[in-house]
């Protein structure tokens, strides 16, 4: 009988997605997933037998596929099995007149109202040059139909070496600016130049000494401690002066080189929004901010002599603050405003509404990253429905209302989020930034009714590195791979393993014009993906939104996918393809230790097979939330590895009330985590006194204690453990029996150099893979 607080079954709020009830026959409790009217269901899934998916394409039943695994829709609401949601690519309707449709800056016709958002991309020629990997990207962007593009953070004054930033600071670069600027507009796509000095985040001068900034402040008057910012150096009145000329004369360089039009960037920590800021600006003269006419008199200069020089015809906007937070006297939604009425009467033609967070660790002009790991106290009203919305969303608001020009919103954009804003009035323009890396084709796929082809931001912060790479693109930052080329000889492709390596590589291939099919011995795609979910979550990155589409572009291209089915040199010699694709993963490493197998120890493959059949039941999301009331983990935990793997399973069971110390042989902790959120997370643990042993000479024993070690220092150390976790990189591992099974042979996975495999690793050695053949 079913336990009594269940009464016929299990609630149905536990497992979202499917029905519940107890089995008279088996004595078990049964589960299925609910399935729209609309949808496909294979009740009976038959080995050996091929049945068509709309998500999957073709998938042949093998031996040791469970019955009835398909339940997908073909039409209506799409419900993804086993709680699958996600948050970055839920279409809620697929109406995007709106957003598709065209706009005016002053007299300039803008084709539809996506803009890309100006983010630096790092691809620079010497002494900052226009190279082609720029022209690459941003033609890709025009090419993919977005109707204005930014180029970014274009410094007006020569600026300190390093700073891997396009130049306008002198003649010398409007040629190869103006190169760039007919690719875009071959296109008919509008391209503005973004004029910036980076002020008091530039960190020294390029002539020596102090960043500049409106006001001299010591260290312990920064917003933000080293190495976030360094003391700074307030500017004279004549050196105002002469910054304000170099503004003008780099606009006059932009309208030789043909752009369409320029943006004053005046938000962040840079040198123009330094002056809108209460934070850094303390002067007292005409250019303080006793009144809002003072604090944006530096920026309503330049305004003035764009026109003066240029005219009206030429549009000049600015890019403000729309808000700060992290800070006393932080600039307000209110106060931007008024600001944004007194730049519209300066000249203003557009007004591009940005922020930025200060504090121990800022998170700077990127809103979503404030709630990893943990939002702190003084975010936390911030919470909820002005998340969700957009936290720039208030502050957009409030200039919208009180200014005539447009207004450009942004703020983790989806196309959904976007059209909102357009219809409800909030905005005028929408900017996209990490989405239109993740698929420059993004505005072109949503005019073609091809919204599910999108490939999904997952918001991971791997863009956030230097040089630029991108998690789901792995085109991004190449000169000529934007385009795939179709093959010269159409193949036969076979392709073992349907993690997001296999799949990448199997959804370029048939791009390409082969013949794919797919492999894996798992009743579902998507590898580690869904225990990547289970430990990360959802609250900063979308995963699953990469597997979802992944499945999707399985179906539109006709790969047949097999799905439990064991691919072994037997089954290659009778498929006979052209070209193997082994995608099949690693293993993760396994110290030398004495006592390793030590009934303590929990392995990442021990930790899989135990959550693996959970997983598929109730999905990442609900096993997630289970685990913060059951874990099978004990108080103690020792993890061995500080890498990206074992700070990551350190974060996750911290905040399940474990108390966790993290060793490991080498002497950096978190490598292969985006430094923005690598920074947020060690402050993290540094607030909760987390024991870390980094640089460990030798792991000594395994015992029924816990794990005795040789510390940096020489020191032996015996650590208290109830459990111990093993999570360090995978090496590879490859059937020596495919070697040779095929003419070509190509291997995805990871390298054995100690270096962590992550996603963006996989998706690219996949991509190349599919390239290759």
């Amino acid at each position: 009988m079913p336990p009594r607080s269940w009464g016929s079954g299990f609630p149905p709020s536990l497992l979202p997605g499917y029905r519940t009830w107890w089995s008279t026959s088996t004595g078990s409790i049964r589960v299925a997933p609910v399935v729209p009217s609309s949808c496909f269901v294979a009740e009976r899934g038959v080995r050996g037998r091929d049945i068509r998916s709309p998500e999957h394409g073709t998938i042949r039943y093998s031996a040791g596929c469970r019955d009835g695994a398909l339940a997908r829709c073909i039409g209506g609401t799409r419900r993804a099995v086993g709680g699958e949601r996600g948050t970055g690519d839920v279409v809620r309707h697929r109406n995007y007149d709106t957003l598709l449709s065209s706009v005016r800056i002053g007299t300039l016709l803008v084709p539809n109202r996506v803009a890309k958002a100006p983010q630096d991309t790092h691809f620079v020629g010497p002494d900052g040059r226009v190279e082609a990997r720029v022209i690459a990207l941003y033609e890709a962007l025009a090419r993919g139909g977005v109707g204005l593009i930014f180029l970014a953070s274009v410094p007006p004054i020569q600026t300190a070496p390093g700073a891997k930033q396009i130049a306008i600071w002198d003649d010398q670069f409007i040629p190869g600016l103006a190169e760039l600027v007919r690719r875009v507009q071959a296109h008919g796509a509008r391209i503005f130049v973004q004029l910036n000095h980076p002020g008091p985040a530039e960190g020294e001068h390029f002539g020596g000494g102090r960043a500049w900034a409106p006001s001299t402040l010591e260290e312990e008057e920064l917003p933000s401690p080293a190495p976030h910012f360094k003391p700074v150096r307030g500017l004279s009145r004549d050196e105002i002066a002469w910054v304000e000329e170099q503004y003008v004369a780099a606009a006059v360089r932009a309208y030789q080189a043909g752009f369409d039009g320029v943006e004053v960037h005046a938000a962040h920590t840079y040198m123009l929004g330094s002056f809108l800021s209460r934070i850094w600006n303390k002067r007292d003269d005409d250019y303080g901010v006793q009144t809002v006419e003072n604090r944006s008199r530096i920026v309503g200069n330049v305004l003035r002599g764009i026109r003066d020089r240029l005219g009206p015809e030429f549009p000049a906007g600015v890019r403000m603050n729309g808000q700060e937070w992290g800070a006393d006297r932080a600039l307000t939604p209110e106060e931007a405003a008024e600001i944004a009425r007194c730049l519209e009467a300066a000249g203003a033609q557009y007004i591009s509404v940005s922020g930025y967070g200060h504090g121990p660790v800022p998170f700077k002009y990127v809103p979503d990253y404030w709630r990893f790991p943990e939002p702190r106290d003084d975010m936390r009203p911030y919470l909820g429905r002005r998340y969700r919305q957009g936290l720039l969303a208030p502050a957009t608001r409030a200039i919208k209302a009180v200014v005539s020009v447009p207004v450009i919103a942004v703020g983790r954009m989806t196309p959904e989020k976007a059209e909102r804003f357009l219809r409800r009035g909030w905005a005028d323009l929408v900017a996209m930034g990490r989405p239109l890396w993740a698929d420059p084709g993004l505005v072109g796929k949503l005019a073609q009714g091809r919204r599910e082809d999108v490939r999904p931001c997952t918001f991971c912060a791997t863009c956030e590195v230097s040089p630029r790479r991108c998690r789901v693109n792995a085109a991004l930052g190449t000169v000529d791979a934007y385009q795939l080329d179709p093959a010269p000889l159409p193949k036969t492709v076979m392709v073992v393993g349907g993690g997001p390596g296999g799949m990448e590589a199997a959804r370029v291939a048939a791009e390409r014009g082969h013949r794919v099919s797919l492999y894996e011995k798992q009743p579902r795609l998507g590898g580690l993906l869904p225990l990547a979910v289970t430990v990360k979550g959802t609250e900063t990155e979308d995963i699953l939104a990469l597997r979802r589409y992944l499945r999707r572009q399985m179906a539109r291209l006709g790969v047949a996918v097999h799905l439990g089915a064991t691919a072994d040199r037997g089954l290659v010699e009778q498929v006979r393809p052209d070209a193997l694709i082994w995608a099949a993963g690693g293993r993760y490493q396994l110290p030398d230790i004495p006592g390793i197998d030590h009934r303590k120890v929990l392995t990442a493959e021990a930790l899989r097979r135990r959550v693996g059949g959970l997983l598929r039941l109730v999905g990442p999301h609900l096993l997630r939330r289970l685990s913060a009331v059951y874990l099978p983990v004990g108080r103690r935990v020792v993890v061995i590895g500080g890498r990206i793997e074992g700070v990551e399973t350190a974060e996750f069971l911290l905040k399940r009330n474990r108390e966790v110390t993290i060793v490991d042989t080498s002497t950096d902790l978190g490598e292969g985590m985006p430094a923005r959120l690598l920074l947020r997370l060690l402050r993290w643990f540094e607030d909760r006194q987390v024991p870390t042993y980094l640089g460990v000479r030798r792991f000594i024993r395994i015992d029924d204690y816990g794990l005795t070690l040789l510390t940096a220092d020489g020191e032996e150390r015996t650590l208290a453990a109830d459990t111990i976790v093993i999570a360090l990189p995978q090496v590879p591992v490859v059937d020596p029996g495919f070697e040779g099974a095929a003419p070509e042979v190509y291997v995805v996975g990871p390298a054995g150099d100690g270096a962590s495999w992550l996603i963006v690793d996989a998706i690219a050695a996949g991509f190349r893979a599919g390239q290759a053949v």
